[in-house]
């Protein structure tokens, strides 16, 4: 049952990974001086926003969609965290479970309403700044979960309460996460190839050694 879970998380987070891509992936050169944030910059970029204006509706449509699946599936594995948890600590580890489908969920709204941040050119700028700020609080909240979900399953490695060896620490998504500032320099299309996606590349590293050294 486990290996089925981290399989599906394998497979959300490869989704949500394409998903990312097809929103504002291209060769084309990146102006990063119109980034505002220093961790999730491509999020907030007017730089994002024009390069998806470019791109086929189709395409756009697409990213978002593949978001919704990426979600369902995505919170199905995260009681992968309760079956791995060690005895005593299940209550810790339902709740812990319950972050993690709660930020699966959430991130797959906040992804799919970037779907109208690719009308930066076809809306007033007044209605546009209502978008994207209603798309800047679904992208806070994410945030805000998965720093939570994040954080707590690093203390449950750490403490070793659930049956991930020590060593897997490096693969958690919470220290890859925060690896993204070493990867700034990256030049295009790397950057938007690499940076672009680390949203999901950490899920992605941390499901796939899972099932390569844990179970």
């Amino acid at each position: 049952m486990i290996k089925v879970l981290l399989i599906l998380g394998l497979l959300a987070s490869t989704i949500m990974y394409f998903g990312d891509l097809l929103f504002y992936f291209s060769p084309r050169d990146y102006n990063k001086s119109e980034d505002r944030q220093p961790l999730n910059k491509i999020m907030c970029s007017t730089a994002t926003y024009k390069i998806m204006a470019e791109l086929s509706t189709n395409r756009i449509a697409a990213g978002s969609l593949l978001g919704v699946f990426a979600g369902f599936f995505g919170a199905i594995s995260s009681f992968h965290i309760y079956l791995l948890i060690c005895d005593g600590y299940e209550t810790f580890g339902i709740i812990l479970s319950l972050i993690w489908m709660f930020s699966f969920v959430i991130g797959d709204v906040f992804h799919s309403h970037w779907f109208y941040l690719s009308l930066i050119n076809e809306v007033e700028e007044k209605t546009f700044d209502v978008m994207k700020n209603f798309v800047e609080l679904l992208r806070k909240i994410t945030y805000v979960a998965y720093t939570i979900g994040n954080g707590l399953l690093l203390l449950a490695v750490v403490f070793q309460i659930i049956n991930i060896p020590i060593y897997m620490l490096i693969f958690t998504p919470a220290i890859l996460f925060y690896s993204l500032i070493l990867l700034r320099k990256l030049p295009q299309p790397y950057y938007l190839l690499v940076v672009g996606g680390w949203g999901n590349i950490p899920f992605i590293i941390y499901y796939g050694s899972l099932l390569l050294f844990v179970v």
